[in-house]
């Protein structure tokens, strides 16, 4: 049983589909509540896409064209990463999808890292598991990773400088 626990496509196929769960029943709520409109819980979010397009656009840092560029997102890397999906065509509101998608990854990669912690601590193959699939279950955790903001990126960008110091 370890083993078969142990085998790291069973990992990837039980970490990648919690994150597809979770990215389901975010995506889901927020696109039946928009009534059709793909929609982000936080205001915050529509500020990084203001930045993403404009950073997409040729004008980085500047929330609007008339002004000088700024610091006004609450991450300066983040909207990079938007730019990037509104250049794949993620464009207008249907850039919260790539905003979960982002963080669908970053769930993954943070499960991953948790796994490798519990097996670098010495903590029993079923119980690493089961402590991933806790973390990855976790409502409040989930909405970090989904709420289309950068908070998921970071958790998992601190847990794998974890596991690097391990």
């Amino acid at each position: 049983m370890a083993t078969f626990l142990s085998d790291k496509r069973v990992l990837w196929v039980i970490f990648i589909s919690i994150a597809v769960m979770q990215f389901a029943l975010f995506g889901l709520t927020g696109y039946i509540a928009g009534e059709g409109n793909w929609l982000m819980p936080l205001d915050d979010v529509y500020i990084h896409f203001q930045y993403a397009r404009q950073f997409a656009e040729g004008h980085p840092y500047q929330y609007n064209l008339s002004d000088p560029p700024t610091s006004g997102a609450t991450s300066f890397l983040y909207p990079y990463l938007l730019a990037g999906g509104y250049v794949l065509g993620f464009q207008g509101l249907w850039l919260g999808m790539w905003t979960m998608i982002l963080g669908s990854l970053a769930l993954v990669a943070s499960l991953w890292a948790i796994y490798r912690l519990c097996v670098a601590m010495h903590v029993p193959t079923g119980l690493s598991l089961a402590t991933s699939v806790l973390f990855g279950v976790t409502g409040s955790l989930a909405w970090h990773f989904m709420s289309g903001m950068e908070t998921g990126i970071v958790i998992a960008l601190t847990l794998w400088t974890l596991v690097a110091v391990v």
